[in-house]
């Protein structure tokens, strides 16, 4: 009996004693919280966000972990929901640092919730990646105006958005009237409806309808019948998808025949169900399109199909690409504990993921990045085109110096082809490139095909003369920038434009610039 009473002692010796053991070496995996919204108002975001965290973890476990310093660790998931509720969200974050002692959190998903969650977390010194809030205030100190210390975002800003869709609504659409519906009570969605009506009107067009209602309504009739007597040409929604088909259904109904235009609130697959004929033909803008011939873009959706057998949203896409940041930083801070991964993350400066290329300068805790606008076209979203951020001077010479090698790589006549091709690799959002020979004539122009053959310099405008044969001489002298004043045909204002030429060789050169 002492011998079994002797035996027993020693098996809980070691049942205490085993655990402390493993732990002395440091931890054996790495705890992510995420957050998301699976359930209230928006449960289609917050099962996307969940599912793509969970396909994340699982590859990197299958591919035997994230290599950390001389280890690889698997990753441990902690998923907590936020039921769409700016306070839960914050519990959320609360429980995942103090009680379950993850390194660093994915999520929340909408602006609301992420705000309150990122200020529990950077109050905790934690790590917080933001997949799919837009909105400035989270990763911004509203009171300092800096950059809250451990608050990184995976996605585009309000302000890019908005200023795109703008934009687009005058260049793409024609629109020369706007209309706007929003949510006042929700601050991010006022905020991208105040963006839109600016960029609308800079680029030459007239909100003549601005109505609200606040979170829960669901009679629009009164602000519908006033939008419709403003007559409209475009009506944008800054939404989120619960909400939109009762206000498209309602618009259609009031006699208005606008054109519909959502954010990326609209994203979801749910939408296009519930919305149903009323929706088709409207755009949107979106972090990413599910169509783009992207390798990455490609390998994460067919992941995504074989897991799910659904098409990922932006959502499940910049989730998923959180967890790559994630990675990176783990890699770059060298350790498995909140300071270094929080090291690591300040470090990242070039990154590509499902949802393109991310650049982050080290000062910002926004990536610059590119996004897409979506038609909705036969049930289903489809690739419209392209949307880039304002360019940098940076930007235009690299750009200028691609077309340089892709004209010497394969030929005058190829190069011209593709030069002048408005849906071709060199237009990226208002930058394009234009060519010209040694004496001055247009031979490629994508921003405006019928320049092509024209001589500039026998111009009539003698401002437009000086600034061909300025640039010319810089071409001939080997190249360089022009600041000049040039009319932007949106706005209808002759404005400040900047210009960078790069000779080919002596017999023609090519340029770029845009409008400061």
């Amino acid at each position: 009996m002492r011998k079994l009473s002797v035996v027993v002692a020693m098996l809980l010796v070691s049942a205490i004693l085993l655990p402390a053991m493993t732990g002395c070496g440091g931890p054996t995996v790495i705890k992510v919280g995420v957050i998301a919204e699976l359930t209230g108002s928006m449960p289609a975001v917050g099962a996307s966000g969940r599912d793509a965290a969970k396909l994340a973890a699982k590859e990197i476990n299958k591919a035997g972990g994230i290599q950390v310093g001389e280890k690889k660790y698997e990753v441990e998931l902690f998923i907590e929901d936020s039921a769409a509720d700016p306070k839960k969200a914050a519990s959320a974050a609360k429980k995942l640092i103090e009680e379950d002692g993850v390194v660093a959190i994915i999520g929340p998903n909408s602006s609301s919730n992420a705000v309150a969650a990122a200020e529990v977390a950077n109050d905790a010194n934690v790590l917080l990646i933001a997949p799919w809030s837009t909105n400035p205030t989270t990763t911004i100190d509203e009171k300092t105006g800096k950059p809250k210390k451990t608050i990184y975002r995976a996605c585009f800003t309000d302000e890019f958005e908005s200023n795109a869709l703008g934009k687009f609504a005058r260049e793409k659409l024609g629109a020369a009237k706007a209309g706007v519906l929003y949510d006042n009570s929700t601050a991010v969605l006022e905020n991208q409806a105040d963006l839109f009506r600016k960029s609308f009107e800079k680029n030459g067009g007239q909100v003549v309808a601005s109505e609200t209602f606040k979170t829960g309504d669901t009679d629009y009739s009164a602000q519908m019948g006033r939008i419709k007597a403003a007559g409209p040409d475009v009506l944008f929604l800054p939404s989120y998808y619960a909400d939109v088909a009762a206000q498209v259904k309602q618009a259609r109904a009031a006699g208005i025949t606008a054109t519909f235009i959502g954010s990326d609130a609209w994203s979801t697959p749910e939408l296009i169900k519930t919305g149903g004929a009323d929706v088709e033909g409207s755009y949107l803008c979106n972090h990413y399109s599910s169509e783009s011939p992207d390798e990455l873009t490609k390998k994460f959706v067919e992941s995504y199909k074989a897991e799910y057998d659904a098409v990922p949203d932006d959502v499940a896409a910049l989730n998923y690409d959180s967890f790559s940041l994630l990675e990176s930083a783990l890699d770059l801070g060298g350790k498995v504990d909140r300071a270094s991964v929080l090291e690591g993350m300040g470090d990242v400066r070039s990154f590509r993921g499902a949802t393109g290329q991310f650049e982050f300068d080290g000062k910002s805790h926004d990536p610059e990045k590119s996004g897409v606008i979506i038609q909705i076209l036969n049930g289903k979203f489809n690739w419209f085109s392209d949307i880039y951020p304002s360019p940098t001077r940076a930007q235009v010479e690299a750009f200028v110096e691609e077309a340089v090698k892709y004209a010497k790589d394969n030929g005058q006549e190829k190069a011209l082809a593709v030069f002048s091709d408005r849906n071709g690799d060199f237009v990226r959002g208002e930058l394009y490139i234009y060519a010209y020979d040694k004496d001055g004539k247009v031979i490629a122009h994508g921003g405006t095909a019928n320049l092509v053959g024209q001589n500039l310099i026998e111009m009539k405008d003698p401002n437009g003369v000086m600034v061909i044969q300025e640039l010319r001489k810089l071409a001939q002298g080997g190249g360089g920038w022009l600041e000049y004043m040039w009319n932007n045909p949106l706005t209808g204002k002759v404005e400040p434009k900047v210009g960078y030429v790069l000779p080919v060789d002596e017999t023609w050169w090519l340029g770029s610039g845009y409008y400061e």
